[in-house]
């Protein structure tokens, strides 16, 4: 396999990064232009998906929830135990105006009390609220055709 190399400032072969660059930035662009252009359906699917952390069908309050505090952990990045909507919202692009208003709805929704914050504690209580509205046989089970038909995961 050939390396594409230029020559660094001591004449030694150094490995060209920049094209290699451009070509992955190209490929996450084209993700999240994907993800942009999804359907509510799809978008529904793709959540489900993520969330079913054991690719067993079902979603459950504690695979769920599990999932989202690891994310809530990623995205404090300060420690503080509580988010504001930028930190939650933050890695959208802005000109993804569809995806920032569907997150500032979520957001909205996970501060139940008004104050600008999330907790941990807030985003539990949120995703046991939405998974039980989900869960139409009230097994503690949440099949994709249960997610699909409440459109909870925007």
């Amino acid at each position: 396999m050939s390396r594409i190399a230029r020559k660094g400032h001591n004449g030694e072969s150094m490995p060209c990064i920049l094209p290699i660059c451009l070509v992955l930035l190209v490929e996450l662009s084209n993700v999240h232009l994907a993800q942009a252009q999804m359907s509510d359906e799809d978008r529904l699917i793709h959540w489900f998906q993520e969330h079913d952390r054991d690719h067993d069908g079902y979603l459950t309050v504690d695979e769920v929830i599990g999932y989202e505090m690891k994310l809530f952990k990623r995205m404090d990045r300060d420690g503080s135990g509580r988010l504001r909507e930028d930190e939650y919202c933050g890695g959208i692009p802005a000109t993804n105006t569809a995806e920032l208003n569907r997150c500032h709805n979520r957001f909205t929704h996970i501060d139940a009390n008004g104050d600008g914050y999330i907790t941990p504690e807030k985003v539990a209580d949120f995703y046991r609220l939405v998974l039980q509205t989900a869960d139409q046989k009230g097994d503690g089970k949440v099949t994709v055709q249960e997610w699909l038909s409440t459109g909870l995961g925007d």
